[in-house]
């Protein structure tokens, strides 16, 4: 199974719980991670995105030079990548907190 085939079982149980919305929000409506095939998905995620909205909670850490869903060997450069990794990204951009993730807790010193 290719890496993308696991990236689209991902993104398709995640896009109904919020985050289709998300990063549709995010990116002007550029990103849509509900697509029907691996394809498709490996299109949008590999596309240039001309709007990032950083001032969204948890975008404001996005590398400065991220600019694609995926940006292959440079996971800090990537929208999905960094969406799905940070503790801030927690909500919607409707504000409804987003499902399909468990919050990190924090560890005690």
């Amino acid at each position: 199974m290719a890496l993308i085939d696991d990236v689209k079982a991902v993104c398709d149980r995640l896009a109904p719980l919020g985050w289709r919305s998300l990063l549709k929000a995010v990116t002007g409506n550029q990103l849509d991670i509900a697509k029907s095939t691996a394809a498709q998905l490996k299109t949008a995620l590999t596309m240039k995105l001309t709007s990032i909205n950083r001032t969204l909670p948890g975008f404001r850490g996005l590398q400065p030079a991220g600019g694609r869903g995926h940006h292959r060997g440079r996971s800090s450069a990537s929208l999905l990548y960094h969406a799905l990794a940070s503790a801030r990204v927690v909500r919607d951009d409707g504000g409804a907190m987003l499902r399909g993730f468990r919050p990190r807790r924090r560890s005690r010193p």
